[in-house]
């Protein structure tokens, strides 16, 4: 009995020095493993831009408080912040660098990865690779608005910018903060999105009520700057885009009265008076561009019927505030209806809400096609 015992007790010694045998080769592999371990593409972007954060955190006398610098790949490498990335890529070929926007008191980090098969891609170069961008039509040009719906270049404010136009396959919706968005307008700097649909809560809202003493009423006053509306826009801003604003851009959002007789679509009439903002609603100009009807022309009763053929805007749950008051009254706001026309009302009346914003043109694209399914998405670092 007593060899049996001293034979089991040898076994257990025996199996308890193989297991941690095994535990410390394992662990071996492991660290074996991360000290020479491959990464993909993204994972490169991220460590490149958590790298970059360090190193701004640790030289925050380089970075001014607005502008932007560049921080290459061999000064992480020198601070010892990041390895060589020929040495960590899968492909063995990379390089890379991140440029770190400081505006509006926040700050943007945007890598750039540059392999033998993969290149950091915007979402804006990302677009422009998949759509052909057509050139600007005048409205007497347009003579199958449902093949001719695209992207295209458009002369506003004497600068140029791409819009979507038309009805038939707009691929531009993104994804943004749990909502759908649509794309409507992109220049040189932002990417300019419009909710896909309106907020749809419980209550409405007025555009304002105020006491208007031009008219001894308090049906309210059409000035945007001044508005309730303002207000509650930014209110919502605060409340839901706080911790997003380093990847929103202000906009100087045109506000200008516009009589129902003028025929201008290029923003003159209404960026007369801009305000510079994180949030806005949609101008009237940019609710006609988006459709493809010639007779869109005016906001009067039969040509702002018009705006709702060929617009992909046109379609939405309920009535929505447009961010301009009628010239000819000063108490009186456009508005889109259900069907899609262009209309006026009291600003004391209530209507809902399409949130205007603007992303930078700089963000990197992450996934989808466009699609309500699939929209785009982007990365924030």
């Amino acid at each position: 009995m007593k060899e049996l015992f001293k034979d089991k007790k040898k076994l257990i010694i025996i199996a308890s020095i193989s297991i941690v045998s095994i535990l410390i080769l394992l662990i071996c592999i492991i660290l074996i493993m991360s000290i020479f371990k491959r990464f993909d593409y993204q994972e490169l972007e991220k460590k490149l831009v958590d790298a970059t954060a360090s190193y701004i955190g640790n030289h925050k006398e380089l970075l001014p408080k607005e502008g932007e610098i560049i921080v290459s790949e061999e000064t992480l490498v020198s601070e010892k912040l990041i390895k060589e990335l020929d040495k960590i890529s899968k492909d063995k070929t990379c390089e890379g660098k991140v440029k770190v926007v400081s505006e509006n008191d926040a700050i943007r980090y945007i890598p750039e990865l540059t392999c033998e098969k993969y290149h950091t891609t915007s979402l804006k170069d990302t677009i422009l690779a998949r759509e052909e961008v057509l050139p600007e039509i005048t409205n007497s040009e347009i003579t199958d608005p449902i093949k001719q719906s695209g992207l295209y270049e458009h002369t506003q404010e004497e600068k140029k910018v791409l819009i979507y136009r038309g009805s038939k396959t707009i691929n531009n919706y993104i994804k943004f903060l749990d909502y759908n968005w649509r794309i409507f307008k992109m220049d040189d700097d932002k990417i300019y999105i419009i909710l896909a649909d309106t907020l749809n809560s419980k209550d409405l809202y007025q555009f304002d009520d105020r006491y208007n003493e031009e008219i001894s009423s308090a049906r309210g006053k059409n000035i945007f700057a001044t508005s309730k509306i303002y207000q509650k826009l930014l209110d919502f801003y605060n409340k839901y885009f706080k911790d997003h604003h380093a990847y929103l851009k202000r906009i100087d959002a045109c506000i200008h009265p516009r009589s129902q007789v003028d025929a201008r679509k290029d923003g003159y009439i209404e960026c007369t008076t801009t305000e510079n903002t994180p949030i806005s609603l949609l101008p009237v100009y940019d609710y006609m561009n988006a459709s493809l009807d010639p007779n869109c022309n005016k906001t009067s009763s039969k040509e702002s019927r018009s705006c709702s053929n060929d617009n992909y805007l046109a379609n939405t749950t309920n009535k929505w505030w447009l961010a301009n008051g009628l010239y000819e009254n000063s108490y009186e706001v456009y508005y889109v209806g259900t069907s899609g026309a262009i209309d006026s009302d009291y600003a004391i009346s209530k209507k809902d809400l399409r949130v205007v914003i603007a992303l930078p043109s700089d963000i990197i694209y992450k996934d989808g096609i466009g699609t309500s399914e699939k929209p785009f998405t982007f990365y924030e670092y």
